[in-house]
């Protein structure tokens, strides 16, 4: 296979013929600041360039002891789903639009609660251990900051989140902390 700037490339076909490949994007390796943002881009693009990286791979068997099989392949796909819904809410939670603030709570109970369901998934059940320490990772990160107040003050304030999202989400001891909070906050005011 040979490419060129234009991101074109010519593959022999069985019969001997190139036929030319239009490659729509080039990507950089690593464009996000975060582990599961660049591994999910990482694993997006080699999944993208696969057949372009398996004629490779054939060609060049020497250099490629361990070779991507069918079911690695399988794997590498089935980490890019699960890292999917991590990517994406981070991607939602960097845009100048977004009011951060208040949605850092409902941003981790929303993750973990779509983790805990892909980790149920018969599909994704080999996968078990990993997204188990994913969602470790990402309670300890909420439990540092559920009970911060002004998290707890701007999910109050946030027209669409507001005192039912502590009801939806939350157990009824954490909610009559907030209320004793939004109480003793607004009395001082």
């Amino acid at each position: 296979m040979a490419g060129n700037k234009q991101g074109q490339w010519k593959v022999p076909q069985k019969e001997g013929t190139l036929i030319t490949v239009q490659l729509d994007l080039v990507f950089p390796i690593r464009d996000s600041s975060n582990w599961w943002g660049s591994l999910y881009l990482y694993l997006s693009r080699m999944i993208y360039l696969k057949e372009p990286f398996i004629f490779y791979m054939e060609k060049h068997e020497e250099a490629f002891k361990n070779w991507l099989t069918v079911s690695k392949w399988t794997v590498l796909e089935h980490l890019c789903d699960v890292l999917q819904a991590a990517y994406a809410l981070q991607e939602q939670m960097c845009k100048e639009s977004t009011s951060m603030l208040a949605c850092t709570l409902p941003a981790y109970h929303c993750l973990i609660s779509a983790l805990e369901e892909v980790k149920d998934d018969a599909t994704y059940s080999y996968l078990a251990p990993m997204i188990d320490k994913f969602i470790n990772k990402l309670q300890s990160e909420y439990n540092d900051v559920r009970f911060h107040k002004i998290n707890i003050f701007a999910i109050l304030l946030h027209p669409s989140l507001c005192m039912h999202w502590f009801k939806e989400n939350w157990p009824s001891a954490h909610i009559d902390y907030v209320k004793t909070f939004a109480i003793e906050e607004v009395y001082i005011l």
